[in-house]
């Protein structure tokens, strides 16, 4: 009996963010992992490099692009340090997000073995990321709880290296859906384009 109600609440959920999306007032910021200039997607949505939120890493290009996002073909991968984070100021403390983590490992290091690693917002654990030669998007949904979102790269016990392709923030006002309760956090959905 759980399980179907869980299914609802997601699909649910789901129309929310789609709805949310569309309100005014909802605040995007699409973020390309090892870009260096600013450009428009085939869909109209404006991305911005990520050098202005991290200070760590390195880029590489990708050897190959998903369909689906063939406008992100870089990364910026870890190779140093436990822990790399993005800071992504903007976001107003007590209102709702919505982070999207996506990785197109695209074999940018010729290893042809897409890694694990950990991923975690603000401090807390989220989840661990499985990449495979599929673009692959993590979503969470929370309240803000200061005026910056921190998404972390972690290595895992496999010791592989951390890589992202692009980091986008949706945020709506205080009362809007589809957020739970304060400083909570949900995996709302992972996509994997098999």
């Amino acid at each position: 009996m759980e399980k179907p109600f869980l299914i609802l609440s997601l699909l649910m959920l789901a129309l929310n963010i789609v709805h949310v999306s569309s309100q005014v007032g909802v605040r995007a910021l699409n973020i390309a992992c090892g870009a260096t200039a600013s450009f428009t997607d085939p869909d109209g949505n404006q991305w911005v490099g990520d050098y202005q939120f991290i200070g760590s890493g390195s880029t590489a290009s990708v050897q190959f692009t998903s369909p689906d996002a063939p406008f992100l073909p870089t990364v910026r991968y870890f190779p140093y340090g436990s822990v790399n984070c993005y800071t992504i100021p903007g976001v107003t403390q007590g209102n709702k997000i919505q982070v999207d983590a996506i990785f197109q490992y695209g074999n940018y290091d010729s290893l042809a073995l897409p890694p694990s690693f950990l991923l975690q917002i603000d401090g807390n654990d989220w989840t661990r990321v499985q990449t495979s030669v599929d673009l692959i998007k993590y979503t969470l949904t929370s309240r803000a709880v200061a005026n910056a979102v921190s998404v972390c790269l972690v290595p895992d016990s496999t010791r592989r290296i951390p890589f992202i392709s692009a980091i986008r923030v949706l945020e709506a006002g205080a009362n809007s859906s589809p957020v739970v309760g304060r400083g909570a956090m949900t995996q709302a959905s992972f996509e994997s384009n098999h």
